[in-house]
């Protein structure tokens, strides 16, 4: 169907949390792989992950200048393959690639869980002043918002 000379889908209702969790669960043929060497090359690259599956494209990051960026993205042709792979133990760093809307979205989840896990791992812990001049007493913390 078409609103204004643009395509529209329509389907039925599904709550934001299903929808996150089933895109979760979708599956990638595309991996990121990082902390190359300099010296690896495309052809490194379809050699190593051609163990795990067929390989339909390998490619190894470069500047401007031809040198390589240490990170690259392989593409396989089955997704289960990929799956292989990043379940795999290796010298390298590898896993879904992903767009930066969902990277941004993975690591601000995992930041705010460490910020709870934080928050709650001091709650009600009492706060110890040292150094303080013997002039200092109770009711002069008081009065500067140190005893609540």
């Amino acid at each position: 169907m078409l609103i204004n000379y643009k395509q529209v889908l329509v389907g039925h209702f599904l709550r934001k949390q299903v929808r996150e969790t089933a895109a979760n669960k979708t599956k990638f043929n595309n991996i990121f792989v990082k902390n190359l060497t300099e010296s690896t090359t495309d052809e490194d690259l379809k050699k190593i992950f051609g163990e795990y599956g067929t390989i339909t494209c390998a490619v190894v990051m470069r500047d401007g200048d031809g040198k390589s960026k240490c990170f690259g993205f392989v593409n396989f042709e089955n997704a289960d393959d990929a799956a292989k792979t990043v379940d795999a133990d290796r010298e390298w760093y590898v896993g879904k690639a992903q767009i930066i809307s969902e990277r941004e979205k993975e690591l601000k989840g995992r930041f705010e869980q460490a910020m709870k896990e934080t928050v709650d791992k001091f709650q009600g812990l009492d706060l110890y002043i040292k150094n303080l001049n013997d002039s200092i007493d109770d009711e002069k913390l008081e009065e500067l918002g140190c005893l609540w």
